[in-house]
């Protein structure tokens, strides 16, 4: 008997990974829902993609979004919100996180808020002035 796994062997044990994966976020199973999964691969992929190829064989195989899970799309609350950003960030070594309504009443004109320098092609929801300075979207009431 070999101590090797096979390729074989292995794609067995990738699908079930990826079925665990599937079923653990459908199921809201502990350290398996959507919110777990998204944290762990945020980690791997931080932590570990320097010295493995991408994505690292053999773990986490799966695209972690809600599509690929076969659940919806997660939405909580402005509190459960801000507690799943502070324990992200935290995870990511973020010492002091805080939040802060944003409208133009509480903090002024949202404009001169944020880096002109970065811009998001093709998506609807954020646009940009003549200069090129990023406004931000009506929907976004925190940063």
């Amino acid at each position: 008997a070999s101590i090797y796994v096979t390729k074989e062997e292995t794609a067995a044990i990738l699908a079930s990974q990826q079925n665990n994966a599937i079923e653990g976020a459908k199921n809201n199973r502990p350290g398996f829902t959507l919110r777990d999964q998204v944290g762990a691969w945020a980690s791997l992929d931080r932590g570990q993609t320097g010295y493995l190829k991408y994505p690292p064989e053999g773990f986490r195989t799966i695209k972690v979004t809600h599509e690929t899970l076969g659940v919806p799309k997660w939405e909580g609350s402005e509190t459960e919100n801000a507690f799943m950003i502070r324990t992200f960030l935290r995870q990511f070594g973020a010492g002091a996180i805080g939040y802060a309504r944003v409208d133009d009443d509480s903090v002024g004109p949202r404009k001169p808020l944020f880096n002109t320098h970065v811009r998001l092609e093709n998506n609807p929801d954020y646009k940009y002035d003549a200069n090129g300075t990023f406004v931000m979207p009506e929907k976004c009431k925190y940063a």
